[in-house]
């Protein structure tokens, strides 16, 4: 069995899905991963290591800083333990025929000096523009120390940017980050793949009942609303102030409307910054929020709601992103009304909702249309997910990732 390392930034256990199907589901059926992931204290004085599904991960502190010079010092302790990870599975497992990153750059610094003196192929993938999104963070002055931001921004941003470079594959999340890793960073387009994000269609095939959704609208009274559901992050860098003014739009036409968020903040303030806009606007009856929830209990929210809503601004962090809810809401049933992107343009004109400019009136009518045409609804849901099952089921995808390492392997040893 082949052997793959994967540093992921994300902490263990790992939130999300296509991190646990694609990859430590589905491809460990051919490879054998070792995982290295930030853990929280906690589970790292229980043990160095766990086994997770047929693999293992290795932990490392999450870094930590309270100023400029400890955040340099906790980067470079960081970025020493990794490699220290990383020599301690070589040694003890006989190597491996690739290392992948996904994300962190100081995690790729040090996979990449690695593979370089082992001649190993590098993989880097990339789920989103994180460090302009930490650069937005400081210009917008939200979010921890302005500086800090700025430093960790740019920094990371000029280690990502080279060690792209280096790299003898990358997986980009979509078609749209493709094309700007091209045109705005100059990287060759024959060594970037697309991995997307998808959908384990396991998960949907069982559904619950229409009485145990009832149930539940009865129990939050909302059995004579017309429910609207996000679900996702409410950091203020996604604007989610945007849909509290969709939806006093919305209540001058349907006054039984009602919108659930779900989803947590990257600290307290955010939920109750949304939470004063609706209070403002007198709509705070109108919107429920459930905080961060497991992904069984997201999926019982999934079956009382009408319409989802997918609402991104049109910035260089989001315009390149692939948005997971979007296909969970199409795969529960639920149709779409999503910001006009390049991601929701090539999932939405497959069916599964309505991609709509993003202002307040597009959307307002959009969401009408829905709510008044149960048939369009119903079409656009199935269609929608005949084509998640057939191009962007978890399977569909590690086959995919398979034979793209498998062609990489090849052309390394030709070389």
């Amino acid at each position: 069995m082949k052997r793959m390392i994967f540093l992921c930034s994300e902490t263990f256990p790992p939130v999300y899905q296509s991190i646990k199907y694609i990859f430590n589901e589905y491809l460990s059926r051919q490879w054998q991963i070792f995982w290295i992931m930030p853990a929280e204290e906690g589970l790292l004085n229980k043990a160095e290591m766990q086994k997770w599904g047929n693999n293992s991960c290795w932990f490392i502190p999450k870094v930590r800083a309270k100023s400029i010079i400890n955040l340099v010092y906790e980067y470079l302790r960081y970025a020493r333990m990794i490699k220290n990870k990383m020599e301690t599975i070589l040694k003890y497992t006989g190597g491996a025929e690739l290392i992948i990153v996904r994300d962190d750059p100081f995690m790729a610094w040090r996979a990449y000096s690695v593979c370089k003196k082992r001649n190993i192929p590098f993989v880097y993938q990339l789920s989103h523009f994180k460090e302009e999104e930490i650069i937005y963070y400081a210009k917008k002055g939200i979010y921890k120390n302005k500086i800090s931001n700025l430093v960790k921004g740019y920094l990371g941003r000029i280690f990502r940017n080279y060690l792209l470079k280096k790299a003898d594959l990358i997986l980009a999340i979509s078609r749209q980050m493709k094309l700007t890793l091209v045109q705005d960073n100059k990287i060759e387009e024959k060594k970037i793949e697309v991995l997307p994000e998808g959908v384990e269609v396991g998960l949907w095939e069982n559904q619950g009942t229409t009485s145990e959704s009832e149930l539940l609208k009865s129990q939050l009274k909302l059995s004579s609303k017309r429910v609207l559901l996000y679900i996702g992050t409410l950091s203020r860098a996604r604007e989610l102030d945007f849909i509290i003014r969709v939806l006093k739009r919305l209540k001058k036409e349907i006054d039984n409307i009602h919108l659930i968020i779900i989803g947590g903040g990257l600290n307290d303030n955010d939920e109750k910054y949304l939470k004063r806009v609706a209070d403002d606007m007198g709509l705070g009856p109108a919107v429920t929020f459930m905080g961060r929830l497991p992904y069984s209990e997201v999926l019982k929210y999934m079956e009382i709601a009408e319409v989802g809503l997918s609402p991104f601004p049109d910035n260089p962090i989001f315009r390149n992103n692939s948005p997971i809810k979007t296909m969970e809401y199409i795969m529960a049933g639920i149709p779409v009304v999503a910001s006009d992107l390049p991601e929701h343009r090539l999932l939405l004109k497959q069916g599964g909702g309505l991609c709509v400019k993003h202002d307040e009136k597009s959307y307002a009518e959009a969401i009408t249309t829905l709510l008044n045409n149960p048939e369009l609804r119903a079409r656009l849901v199935n269609e929608g997910k005949y084509y998640l099952k057939k191009e962007r089921g978890f399977k569909v995808l590690s086959d995919k990732i398979g034979k793209i390492f498998e062609n990489m392997i090849y052309r390394n040893k030709m070389k």
